[in-house]
């Protein structure tokens, strides 16, 4: 069951990038009209590095399903550490550019509990349909 849930959720990615673009469009909307266009441009890079994020995290679950089960959680660890060096890589380039990493911080996290919602979406909608063709059997 949970090999099928992964496969269900992988075969929506492309529905939670373009979510997620949306959401971080609609965010840095109200970030602009209420804060400046400095601020704004370290919430748009954390909101790019997030959704960088959930792409990366969509081709190492496409990579870790090609694998036998002993092999998948060695890819997953190997693209976690890239996830982390991609981040450690962005923040320290902000920092030498002298820009506030707090934005980029917050849109990070902010895209993540965007994703994690996505998924509570995805997940809960396959397991209501296959309920529903179970008792129309």
């Amino acid at each position: 069951m949970e090999n099928k849930m992964v496969a269900r959720v992988y075969a929506a990615w492309s529905k939670v990038i373009i979510r997620q673009s949306v959401f971080s469009l609609i965010a840095l909307l109200f970030i602009i009209y209420f804060f400046n266009l400095q601020t704004a441009f370290t919430w748009f890079v954390g909101f790019a590095a997030g959704i960088l994020d959930s792409v990366v995290v969509f081709m190492g679950v496409r990579k870790g399903m090609k694998e036998n089960p002993e092999r998948a959680p060695v890819i997953m660890q190997k693209n976690m550490f890239k996830r982390m060096a991609l981040l450690f890589l962005i923040t320290f380039v902000m920092l030498k550019l002298g820009l506030n990493a707090a934005g980029l911080f917050l849109g990070f996290l902010l895209m993540h509990i965007f994703l994690l919602l996505n998924l509570i979406i995805i997940t809960a909608r396959n397991t209501q349909k296959a309920a529903d063709v179970k008792k129309g059997e």
